[in-house]
This record gives structure tokens, C-alpha cells and sequence, in this order.
């Protein structure tokens, strides 16, 4: 140690995130596409109130799952909305999603956190208990995540479904 500077310790390596980059829905088998959801959530102030909605929907056969609450940021119904697929008896789930902080902390920042007890420089992440539920369900399955621009002109599925 030098007058006034400690010695940084050296983080240990980060294993890589058990969830993997998927790619885009155009490039998927009928069987994958048979696993994956395109998520979307927002809020709104109603009454004085902010309520958010999130929602994901499987194009191979339509099915939508919806959840609805109070007090949460659109940031949060994104996250809420990545976490409904995992009811379902799936072997595999592919997420589409035009929140990138969702999938960047999917793909990329869930290790770290969950070595840090799901915090971040001592303070709780966003959203916490939705990470752990994600940290707990790609124990038992496979997960992969592909960031898609929303509301968008282009009528590619990628785009479609997701705006």
C-alpha cells in the first residue's frame, strides 16, 4: 500500500450467464418457436395512481398471459412480463424483448447480482424478486434472450410481434 491507496483485490472471474443470446424469430424451428414469447409492459397513471400491465404472447398459437398491478414503473411491467412464461410446463423458453435492461440483465448482469446478493454497490437491484424467480427457473430449463426494436415500421416478425 502506497501513502493513502489501498491494494484493489481482484474480483474473482464471473461464470458466463446461464442464459444464452437467442436470435431472431425467423431463424427458428417450428419447435422452437413453439417456446417463444415476445413480452412487452407498460404504465400509466390512472386516478391518480400508477398501474402497469405486462404481457407476453406466443405467436405459434396466439396465447397471451397478462398480469396487472399497482405502483411499479413501465421498467418493472418489462420485467414482470420476461417472468409470466415460466408458469408453463416448457422444456426451453425464448424471450423476445425491446427492453434492453431486461436483457442485458438477463444475459449479462444476473451472475454478478446474484453473487451480490441481488445488490449493486450494497443497494437491492430493481426488481428483485423477479430476478431471483428468473435466477430460479434456468435452473430447470433452458432460457434464451434476443432484444427486438419495438414500434417499429418494419413488419418482420421480430417487429410484429412486439409492438
Amino acid at each position: 500500500m502506497t501513502a493513502g491507496i489501498e491494494e484493489e483485490k481482484a474480483a474473482p472471474p464471473l461464470e458466463p450467464s446461464p442464459i444464452r443470446w437467442g436470435r431472431p424469430y425467423e431463424e427458428l424451428t417450428s419447435d422452437e418457436k413453439a417456446g417463444a414469447w415476445f413480452t412487452d409492459g407498460w404504465s400509466r397513471w390512472v386516478s391518480g395512481r400508477q398501474r402497469w400491465k405486462a404481457a407476453a404472447l406466443r405467436p405459434s398459437d396466439d396465447a397471451q398471459l397478462i398480469q396487472e398491478g399497482e405502483g411499479g414503473s413501465s421498467q418493472l411491467a418489462e420485467l414482470v412480463a420476461v417472468t409470466l412464461p415460466s408458469s408453463l410446463p416448457t422444456k426451453e423458453i425464448r424471450i423476445y424483448t425491446d427492453s434492453r435492461a431486461v436483457a442485458n440483465g438477463m444475459a449479462i448482469w444476473m451472475v454478478s447480482w446474484q453473487m451480490h446478493q441481488w445488490t449493486v454497490h450494497n443497494k437491492p437491484i430493481w426488481g428483485k424478486e423477479y430476478w431471483q424467480q428468473i435466477w430460479q427457473e434456468v435452473r430447470r430449463r433452458d432460457i434464451y434472450v434476443y432484444p427486438v426494436n419495438a414500434h417499429q415500421e418494419d413488419i418482420s416478425p421480430t417487429t410484429l410481434y412486439n409492438s
